[in-house]
């Protein structure tokens, strides 16, 4: 049986977490699910700062009421009849669902289930008021999401009817709009100046041309992305406060096609998880989201825009990287780094369609609440909001302990600005391409290295421990002769005694990259299937750490063999025989099965190079020798 609960009968001051300003006591966690509060009409509570957050069953806020939270939160369990204000000040966030248990393991996904929703009456007339910082840049681009609506039925909105300037929090003002692609580009003004020019939405569709103008009266539905540049301030960032009804329960979008992509966001006014995203809809996209990051380019014309996508999935996230414009000499990197396992208050990214596609879910199991200031226990920050700066102050280590190995390796070349790749270790993913563990790189560049698994192209890999015993296939592309750079970026949980090897199957070296970059003069041209990363989990011998860091053939076992390489290049399928038995035939078979091409002769060399014509695709080549015969595949491109 409930019990109503009533704040300001015998008021003391403003503080929601002080007894005497409730008729029988602060509502809190352990009574939550038994207390119907109500904030009659003349009362206007605070929950401070370092306090309690706010826990409720029902909440009815009367007219002239305004509830101000400050860097806290407001949990309702069941229902919300909004007819004053609720004020989340700063990171403060509204969570409408019930208590549950996460996964004691990341990537952070709950383990029971919802058994109903937190309402919000849809006859309420107030609103709240939620703050988010965009870039400060106006020709740089967020990728925004809503986390209110103008219209509770409608379930969709338009961008001037919601968003304000927020520049002075408690003197929220309307924007002013204009049409001209320049047209925030001036002297700073108040209220603040943005140009509906950038402002665009991308559904489930593919490619530039599929972008459409929304400007700010077009229609975007609950759930969408969209574009938006920055204002006319002089400051690195712009506070932008959303006002309206708060967005809650399950919202869907119709529907994302195979292979599809679309601009989605996170629709609520608190962060949600990015994997219990991910899970809830594993049956329509690829098992990835990819986020938008713009940290350099100074212009509106797009060839010279500096930014790219960073990418997350259940293994972890990487940041995005981009290629570097003609002309550009000093490109920057990443600001944000990889995002964390939380998106965002109106953070909006992309997904794909699956094989199949499906519509796409967001729920209220899938909120949390989560500060951008809040530090993982490697200090990093666990919910990002993908812009060019972050002034917030970081706070103490409150994120869980991801305990997985992971291995980031880093890629520089004369047209990218720096790429890394991840390699994560989890007993549920296998070498084979796995849903949520694996992430298909979202954007590759002329200049660009990425894991090749199943002949595609993937910017994270995940694997399990057996992983680390074999070779894990490395692809590299370069658009004009000269030197890259691989390296290792960071490893995190992986022992120090475990050895990072780039491995080339052409020439049979392999380098130990735990002791410095590794520099390879290459060749303008695709290589799919010449390098590799190797381990070796054991004590480093003297051998292993010399100067010119060069583990010799003797000293590694797993160079030893015969090694195949396809250079798409020059269209050579090249064969490297570091073993002691002679080759005598050479067949390339199609995936079918079909014998494609034979060789007999000329294989009494150490490098055996041959032509190959053929349409691009996956083969098999089998090598005969004298005491039998081996499989390995190559992709031609």
């Amino acid at each position: 049986m409930s019990t109503s609960i009533t704040f300001g009968t015998a008021s003391v001051d403003k503080d929601w977490n002080k007894d005497g300003n409730w008729c029988i006591g602060v509502p809190t966690i352990g009574v939550a699910n038994t207390l119907d509060v109500v904030i009659p009409s003349g009362n206007y509570p605070i929950i401070y700062a370092g306090a309690v957050s706010g826990y409720v069953k029902t909440i009815v806020l009367e007219n002239n009421t305004t509830l101000n939270v400050r860097e806290n939160s407001l949990w309702i369990t069941h229902y919300l009849k909004l007819n004053g204000v609720i004020d989340l000040v700063g990171e403060s966030q509204l969570v409408q669902k019930r208590y549950g248990v996460y996964d004691s393991n990341p990537p952070y996904y709950f383990i029971t289930t919802q058994l109903s929703e937190s309402t919000f009456d849809s006859a309420s007339t107030g609103s709240i008021e939620i703050d988010q910082q965009g870039t400060g840049n106006s020709f740089r681009y967020n990728y925004w999401s809503s986390p209110v609506n103008s219209n509770f039925g409608a379930k969709k909105y338009s961008i001037g009817a919601v968003l304000k300037d927020g520049t002075d929090s408690n003197n929220i003002k309307n924007i002013t709009f204009g049409a001209p692609y320049a047209f925030a580009d001036g002297a700073e003004t108040s209220p603040i100046k943005l140009s509906t020019y950038w402002m665009y939405k991308l559904e489930n569709s593919k490619g530039y041309a599929a972008w459409a103008h929304v400007g700010n009266t077009g229609e975007v539905l609950v759930g969408q992305g969209y574009t938006m540049k920055g204002s006319n301030t002089s400051a690195a960032e712009q506070n932008y406060t959303f006002v309206g009804k708060p967005n809650n329960g399950d919202i869907t979008l119709t529907e994302i096609g195979a292979g599809n992509d679309y601009l989605v966001g996170n629709p609520y006014p608190s962060a949600i998880s990015a994997a219990q995203f991910l899970m809830d809809n594993k049956n329509s996209i690829d098992g990835a989201i990819y986020l938008w990051e713009q940290y350099g380019g100074d212009t509106h014309n797009l060839a010279d825009y500096q930014g790219g996508y960073a990418s997350r999935n259940l293994i972890a996230g990487t940041p995005a990287s981009s290629a570097i414009p003609s002309g550009v000499s000093n490109l920057g990197l990443s600001v944000k780094g990889d995002p964390g396992p939380f998106i965002s208050v109106g953070q909006a990214f992309f997904v794909v369609g699956d094989a199949d596609g499906g519509n796409i879910q967001f729920n209220n199991w899938q909120r949390v609440f989560i500060k951008e200031s809040q530090l993982d226990t490697n200090g990093n920050p666990i919910s990002v909001f993908m812009k060019s700066s972050n002034t917030k102050a970081k706070t103490e280590n409150t994120g869980g302990a991801d305990l997985r190995p992971k291995f980031r390796i880093g890629f520089d070349a004369p047209k990218i600005s720096h790429r890394q790749i991840l390699l994560g270790i989890d007993e549920r993913a296998t070498n084979a391409v796995d849903w949520g563990f694996d992430a298909e790189i979202y954007e590759v560049f002329a200049d660009d290295m990425y894991w090749m698994l199943d002949g595609k192209k993937y910017v994270i890999q995940g694997t399990n421990a057996m992983g680390l015993n074999s070779e894990v296939p490395l692809g590299i592309q370069l658009s004009k002769t000269g030197m890259v750079t691989v390296k290792i970026d960071a490893l995190e949980n992986v022992d120090d005694d475990t050895s990072v090897y780039l491995k080339d199957k052409l020439t049979g070296k392999s380098f130990n990259m735990k002791d410095k970059p590794v520099q390879l003069n290459l060749t303008a041209g695709k290589y799919v299937d010449r390098f590799a990363i190797t381990f070796k989990t054991q004590k480093l011998v003297a051998e292993d750490v010399k100067a010119e860091v060069l583990v010799p053939t003797v000293a590694q076992p797993i160079i030893e063999g015969i090694h195949v390489f396809m250079n798409n290049t020059i269209n050579e399928l090249q064969i490297k025989n570091n073993s002691d038995d002679e080759i005598l035939s050479i067949e390339l078979y199609n995936y079918l099965g079909q014998t494609v091409k034979t060789w007999n002769s000329n294989f009494k060399i150490r490098t055996i190079s041959l032509p190959i014509s053929t349409a691009t695709g996956v083969y098999l080549v089998q090598i005969n020798t004298k005491t039998g015969s081996e499989v390995q595949k190559v992709v031609v491109e």
